[in-house]
């Protein structure tokens, strides 16, 4: 009987020990889309990877640092990107990369969505958008929406944020809804 309490004793004494050792919570595990609290350079990767999905991009990434965080199905000699050089990713870049039978790899740079940047909390690019994209702010409807690319076309293909208080069917209270996303 006295074995039997020295037990239940020792086991009392260590338990408090045991379970502060323990690392709570459930394990990390590998994953191609992370919620961030700050997504400003997010970035998309598609395509013959293992893992496509959104990844965290810092200033001055290249693609190929890129590419190698989303794990290539098929190892490649070199890369080659569409619009024929290496430039640094920004945020809301959307990378599909082909791995081709002579191992190299393909990689062709476009856009997140306009729509998914919105919900990501991304800055929209006001001189890359297309008619469908203005279409996706709240209160644009595609008439404004074609008339904010006319605008846009008519001054040179560029605009400040500011002008968009200058296109027909946009007034203050239009603007202030959809200065957020810009």
């Amino acid at each position: 009987m006295q074995r039997i309490v020295i037990i239940v004793l020792a086991i009392l004494i260590s338990l408090p020990f045991v379970m502060k050792s323990r690392v709570g919570g459930p394990k990390s595990v590998d994953t191609a889309f992370s919620v961030v609290s700050s997504p400003v350079n997010l970035i998309r990767i598609s395509g013959d990877v293992r893992q496509p999905g959104l990844y965290r991009s810092s200033a001055n990434k290249m693609a190929d640092d890129a590419i190698k965080m989303a794990a290539p199905l098929r190892p490649y000699r070199r890369l080659t990107s569409a619009d024929g050089g290496a430039r640094p990713l920004s945020g809301g870049d959307h990378l599909h990369v082909t791995v081709r039978k002579d191992a190299v790899g393909l990689i062709t740079i476009g856009s997140i969505p306009a729509r998914e940047r919105m919900i990501l909390g991304m800055k929209l690019d006001l001189n890359g958008m297309s008619v469908a994209d203005f279409d996706a702010l709240p209160g644009i409807g595609p008439y404004v929406a074609q008339r904010i690319v006319e605008y846009r076309q008519r001054n040179g293909g560029t605009m400040r944020v500011e002008q968009l208080l200058e296109v027909e069917g946009i007034g203050p209270e239009k603007y202030k809804a959809i200065i957020m996303y810009f």
